[in-house]
């Protein structure tokens, strides 16, 4: 045998050329693929083997005993086919942040105010927020096993989630250094836990429960889905108001979010809708006596029956009514998120709808408010660490009845706010927020840092504030000469900038005479375009108030002369202009400006 005869591993083998066990039997002694065929001469004995070539004729197989008459054969594996895996879904987050203001002012009277330095003689007020958030459910990820080309990179999961989140945020106000590291605030549950308060101290705490349902596609590394969450809410807000007497304000809301979401790892990027409705009451509780005091108890873990009999009972001194309420809050965002959870910046924009009514049975008033609100934040956090940025615009209109007299009063409202915090801050991060609020509204706060200094928590905030004057002026905006006196205004504000030398990084790498180009035609085109969205301003009733609300406060942001501009108008109809530089170690600055309304200015 060519093959296996003269082989020296099988033909010579005792084995199988000479063994009796093989070569007399006539299973394999006459077998053509191990006795005389060279290859598989006379394979047609073996039902199984011997007509295979894939067996028959390869040497690995063929020549060797035991596979070569080995009956069983092993099927090819299936490609591309869909399995799924069920995995666990874990979601958690815990977060909080310690405010801490030094109460001691800041004289103002200079120009260039060297802010004060570990000078506590008032105290401190605090605020403490806390947050911890947990889910455990289950997902199916769906992918192709033994899977060719793009299959390869092919995935898919759904999945849902019970979610359950706390969160609570202390207001209280300490006297000195001392007791500002001993004390430490819970929930007031029994009323003894409020002995040690202040009059004035508060907490908002909330209780949330529901479930998420999400699913997503995958590509390589790049995913993108779609997430829907459904909660109920429990709101509780605690004020002591005197000695034996507190403030309880109770609520339940419903809240729902969708948000479809793209991104990779380390980057994502979504859109959401959300909806927040809710409706409540506030009772003012003399927990001095001790039926009340055991109503209030029930009602800090949501038995409310207790307090609501005591205060429908008129003979009962001891629980009044102070109001009732209801509220909604929707609207869209959208964010961008860089990071993993614990390390990661967020940028967010969203544009949202406030509102809200209020009985308020004790003063004798019904107030119902509705708002449109833009903002842009900027959120960073390592671990323990947040800087927390936010540009605000809110415009709307406030209405107060008086329940006896019948009378009316319409409260127009528009308010910007630029706001900045850090913890774990040093000096250099706030002469960063100082150039950060110029760059952004042109306005210079004149005060110097402590240099090279620990500050631990800082924060600069600016608000102002117009009333229905600047609404009425906005209104008649497009059609009015003052317009064009607010492009001429910008237009000189800027070369004046640019003459000096941009010194806030503004113009980038562009020339000057570039640079005020561009700048004199987007201040235009923002103040033209706000003018046209100011047509119904105010007016809630529009189809578009939210939007066009959106619209005119994200046009305001775009840099500071068109902010400046703006808040130059709402001077010149009356407003309120309030500035904040404050935090643990440096005294607190704050200045105020107020002005009447200059009707030449205004309309």
């Amino acid at each position: 045998n060519g093959s296996n005869g003269d082989d020296g591993i099988n033909g010579d083998n005792g084995s199988n050329g000479d063994d009796g066990s093989n070569g007399d039997d006539g299973s394999n002694g006459d077998d053509g693929s191990n006795g005389d065929d060279g290859s598989n001469g006379d394979d047609g004995d073996d039902g199984s083997n011997g007509d295979d070539g894939s067996n028959g004729d390869d040497g690995s197989n063929g020549d060797d005993g035991s596979n070569g008459d080995d009956t069983t054969q092993q099927k090819p594996e299936k490609k591309n086919k869909l399995k799924v895996k069920l995995k666990p879904l874990v979601i958690f987050d815990i977060d909080g942040i310690m405010r801490t203001i030094n109460l001691t002012a800041q004289t103002t009277e200079s120009f260039g105010v060297a802010l004060g330095f570990e000078d506590y003689r008032s105290g401190f007020q605090v605020q403490k927020y806390e947050t911890i958030l947990g889910g455990l459910g289950v997902q199916g990820q769906f992918f192709f096993d033994n899977a060719t080309g793009l299959r390869k990179l092919l995935g898919g999961m759904i999945g849902l989630s019970p979610l359950k989140a706390s969160t609570a945020l202390f207001n209280y106000k300490v006297l000195d250094k001392k007791e500002l590291k001993v004390t430490k605030k819970n929930i007031p549950h029994k009323t003894k836990d409020l002995k040690e308060w202040r009059i004035g101290d508060n907490v908002y705490f909330e209780q949330t429960g529901g479930m998420l349902y999400t699913a997503g596609l995958g590509y390589s590394v790049l995913g993108s889905g779609v997430t829907k969450v459904d909660q109920g809410a429990w709101r509780v807000y605690v004020e002591k108001t005197d000695d034996e007497k507190v403030l309880v304000s109770y609520n339940r809301a419903k809240l729902t979010s969708s948000s479809a979401y793209v991104g990779t790892i380390g980057m994502v990027g979504s859109s959401a809708k959300l909806s927040d409705k809710g409706q409540g009451f506030t009772y003012e509780l003399d927990i001095s006596d001790f039926k009340t005091a055991k109503a209030y108890e029930d009602l800090l873990q949501g038995n409310v029956a207790p307090a609501q009999e005591m205060a429908a009972d008129f003979l009962n001194p001891f629980v009044e009514e102070v109001d009732t309420y209801e509220y909604m809050t929707k609207g869209k965002a959208k964010s961008f998120v860089l990071g993993v959870p614990f390390i990661n910046v967020a940028s967010s924009k969203a544009k949202l709808y406030n509102y809200s009514n209020v009985d308020n049975s004790k003063v004798g008033v019904k107030t119902t408010s509705e708002y449109g609100v833009y903002f842009e934040s900027l959120n960073g956090r390592f671990i323990t660490r947040h800087t927390n940025m936010a540009k605000v615009f809110k415009s709307g209109v406030a209405i107060t009845k008086d329940i006896n007299s019948k009378a009316e009063f319409v409260d127009n409202i528009s308010e910007l706010e630029w706001f900045y915090e850090k913890d774990h801050a040093k000096s250099h991060d706030l002469e960063k927020a100082l150039r950060l609020l110029k760059a952004d509204t042109g306005i210079v706060a004149r005060v110097d840092v402590p240099a090279k200094k620990d500050l631990s928590y800082v924060t600069v905030k600016l608000t102002v504030k117009a009333d229905q004057n600047f609404a009425k002026s906005m209104i008649g905006l497009r059609k009015s000469s003052k317009l064009s006196d607010m492009i001429a205004k910008a237009d000189s504000q800027i070369e004046a900038y640019v003459k000096k030398g941009d010194v806030d990084g503004l113009c980038g790498q562009q020339s000057s005479s570039s640079c005020e180009k561009s700048l004199k035609r987007e201040t235009k085109s923002a103040l033209q375009q706000i003018a046209k969205e100011a047509a119904s301003f105010n007016d809630v009733k529009a189809k578009d108030f939210v939007n066009e609300t959106a619209k005119i406060g994200k046009l305001i942001w775009k840099n500071q002369f068109i902010f400046s501009t703006v808040a130059e108008k709402m001077s010149d109809c009356g407003s309120q202009i309030d500035l904040q530089i404050a935090g643990e170690k440096i005294s607190n600055y704050q200045v105020q400006n107020s002005t009447t309304i200059n009707q030449d200015s205004c309309f």
